[in-house]
């Protein structure tokens, strides 16, 4: 059952990447295309095999054992970092190429619709306004409200990181964005806005959870194996979950937009899904302190065997904390899909 079970796997991951690899074309031509990529991606297996095997030899060698657990767990890192990066490079720049003929949703004429309520704006004066919601008719067209962003201009110059990190807030402060984000224009530059994103969540969980964790020390000089264990964990955690995440979320909002809104193009979904990621933070806020308070509280004693009455039920403090700690959860990742669902509707008619 092995080779099935993984053909299986491979089938589902060609299946979650799809708007990764969407190139205008339909649904079924991309997912033929994510399939191959997948396949093809696996080539890369064997270098992964032998950095992993190689991690799992280093307490045998003398040179590691004369370093410091800062510099081993740096080391770590950096190793499952560059293997974590050339996987995503196998599998995203693949995804990224589309050769294919020009059939598809992106390729088939648009009528001109109001951007802000579907209605067909064709033949209707420049000067004139949308009948049913008054939005001015050249308001919808190129040229009109949604035009390049600050980070669409310079994301290739040194200015272009600070752009990245003022968008981060700009997301995060209203749905006002979207309705102004030209989303036909350019699906690469929303790609690179969510690897800045990415490097942004995993350069400021490292630098916050170091500085924790350095504090938790005992003393606050000694670095423990405790606590060098919750920075390969943050570390680790912090290269993983904002990709797998962001996958996921892309692929079924692409499948809600499509179904609910009518948006085939699966194109401007993911194009609104990556400059939608900055909505991840709370959710990354809310694991970043489950991975240091959670085991803070357990070595703390805390969540010991002492019991409170919550809801008329006996509930040990353990639990206590658990549940609040899923809500939070639960709670972050539904403001990130509340907000993404409003992003998707203020884009379904952009004609830009």
């Amino acid at each position: 059952g092995g080779p099935l079970g993984l053909q299986l796997v491979l089938i589902l991951v060609a299946v979650v990447l799809m708007p990764w690899c969407a190139g205008g074309d339909s649904a079924w031509s991309v997912f033929k295309r994510s399939l191959k990529n997948v396949y093809w991606s696996t080539t890369i297996w064997p270098l992964m095999a032998l950095a992993f095997g190689w991690l799992g030899s280093l307490n045998d060698r003398e040179w590691y054992r004369r370093l410091t657990e800062l510099q081993g767990a740096c080391l770590i890192l950096v190793v499952v970092g560059v293997v974590w990066i050339l996987l995503l490079r196998a599998l995203l720049v693949g995804a990224g190429r589309y050769v294919g003929p020009a059939d598809g949703p992106a390729f088939r004429p648009r009528e001109p619709l109001c951007d802000r309520c579907g209605y067909r704006i064709t033949g209707l004066p420049l000067s004139g306004n949308c009948p049913e919601c008054g939005l001015p008719v050249r308001e919808s067209l190129p040229g009109g409200r949604r035009k390049p962003n600050d980070w669409q201009k310079h994301q290739f110059r040194p200015r272009g990181l600070i752009e990245a990190a003022r968008l981060q807030w700009r997301v995060l402060r209203g749905p006002g964005f979207f309705e102004r984000l030209p989303v036909h224009e350019s699906p690469a530059t929303a790609r690179h806005f969510w690897w800045a994103t990415f490097m942004l969540i995993l350069l400021g969980t490292l630098i916050a959870g170091w500085a924790v964790t350095g504090a938790l020390a005992v003393g606050g000089r000694e670095y423990t194996r405790e606590v060098l264990g919750a920075r390969i964990l943050i570390g680790l955690c912090m290269m993983l979950i904002p990709f797998s995440l962001q996958t996921l979320i892309t692929f079924a909002a692409c499948l809600w937009s499509q179904f609910r809104l009518g948006m085939r193009d699966y194109r401007v979904s993911a194009t609104v899904c990556c400059y939608a990621s900055p909505l991840m933070w709370p959710v990354i806020a809310t694991l970043f302190v489950g991975c240091i308070g959670l085991p803070a509280l357990g070595n703390s004693g805390f969540m010991g065997d002492r019991r409170i009455a919550f809801l008329g039920l006996q509930m040990v403090y353990g639990d206590l904390v658990a549940l609040g700690y899923c809500c939070l959860v639960i709670g972050s990742l539904g403001y990130w899909a509340t907000r993404l669902g409003r992003a998707l509707r203020s884009v379904r008619h952009a004609n830009v």
